[in-house]
C-alpha cells in the first residue's frame, strides 16, 4: 500500500512538471521568441545614408515573413543607440552607440540635436562708458569671447563695442564717443586737459629741475638725472603739454654730475 502510494505521488509530480514545460514553451512562442530564432532575411532603413542628427528606423523581415522595426533611441543625454542595416552580415543588422558630445550636441528622441545659442555681456549692451566683455556659446558648444576696445592710437574718438543680438550671437559695432570724451582702454571717458610745468625752464645744468603735470594717464613727475659723472639729462615739457622729453648735456669743466645737477667737487646740488 505504501509503495503504490509512492508511485502514485511520483507520477502526479511528473505530470505537473510536464504540464509546466508545455506552458513555458507556449509562453515563449506567444512573446515572439520563436520568431527571432528564424533567420533575418532582409533589412531596410527609413533614411538613405545615415545621419547622426536624424532619427532612423530599420525594418527587418525573417524567413517566416515576420516583420518588425527597430528605432534609434537615446542612450543617455549625449549618446544614440543606433540600428544599422548590414545585409552582408549574417544578422543583416547591427547596433552601435554613437557619441553626440563631440559636436557639442545632445541626444533627443533618438537623434543628436544642436544646443541653443547663449550670449552674455558684462556691460549689459552697448554702454560706451564701460569696457565690456561678451561671451557667446554656439549650439555646437564652441565659446567665443571678445572685449570692447579702442581702434588705432590713443586717444581715439571711436570705440569698438561688442554686444549680443536677438539670436544670442556676438555682434561688433563701431560707435563715436560722446562729445568731451575719448576712447581709453575700451571705454569712452572724459577728456583730460594736459598740463605741464618745469621749475627749471632755462635748463640750468647746475640746478636739479623737476617737471610735473597731468595727462590722459593721470598725474606725473620727472626729475633731471645723471648719466655717469660727466653728463646730465634734463627734462622739458612737450609742446602739447602731454608729457616731457629730456636732453643730455655735458657738465662744465671742473664740475661733475651729482644727483641731477652739475656741481663742483664737494658741493651739494641745488634743487630748484
Amino acid at each position: 500500500m505504501n509503495t503504490y502510494s509512492g508511485i502514485t505521488m511520483i507520477s502526479s509530480r511528473l505530470w505537473h512538471v510536464g504540464l509546466f514545460g508545455i506552458l513555458f514553451v507556449l509562453i515563449l512562442v506567444n512573446v515572439g521568441f520563436a520568431d527571432t530564432v528564424d533567420t533575418v532575411t532582409s533589412c531596410s532603413v527609413s533614411e538613405s545614408g545615415y545621419s547622426i542628427d536624424i532619427k532612423n528606423t530599420i525594418t527587418l523581415i525573417n524567413s517566416s515573413g515576420k516583420v518588425w522595426t527597430i528605432e534609434d533611441k537615446c542612450a543617455g543625454s549625449a549618446s544614440v543607440k543606433a540600428a544599422f542595416c548590414d545585409n552582408s552580415a549574417n544578422e543583416k543588422f547591427s547596433i552601435k552607440f554613437l557619441d553626440c558630445s563631440g559636436k557639442g550636441y545632445s541626444c533627443k528622441d533618438g537623434a543628436c540635436v544642436a544646443g541653443k545659442n547663449s550670449c552674455s555681456d558684462t556691460d549689459n549692451g552697448q554702454d560706451l562708458t564701460t569696457k565690456g566683455t561678451v561671451t557667446a556659446t554656439g549650439g555646437d558648444g564652441k565659446v567665443n569671447t571678445s572685449t570692447d576696445y579702442c581702434p588705432g592710437l590713443s586717444p581715439s574718438k571711436t570705440v569698438i563695442e561688442m554686444s549680443c543680438n536677438a539670436n544670442n550671437m556676438n555682434v561688433t559695432t563701431w560707435s563715436d564717443c560722446p562729445s568731451g570724451t575719448s576712447c581709453k582702454e575700451g571705454a569712452c571717458v572724459a577728456q583730460v586737459t594736459n598740463t605741464c610745468s618745469d621749475n627749471d625752464p632755462t635748463q640750468d645744468i647746475t640746478i636739479k629741475g623737476t617737471m610735473s603735470g597731468t595727462n590722459s594717464s593721470g598725474e606725473y613727475s620727472q626729475y633731471d638725472f645723471c648719466s655717469g659723472s660727466d653728463y646730465i639729462n634734463q627734462y622739458a615739457c612737450k609742446s602739447d603739454n602731454s608729457g616731457g622729453v629730456y636732453s643730455q648735456s655735458k657738465c662744465s669743466s671742473g664740475t661733475s654730475c651729482k644727483d641731477g645737477a652739475c656741481v663742483k667737487p664737494d658741493s651739494t646740488p641745488v634743487a630748484n
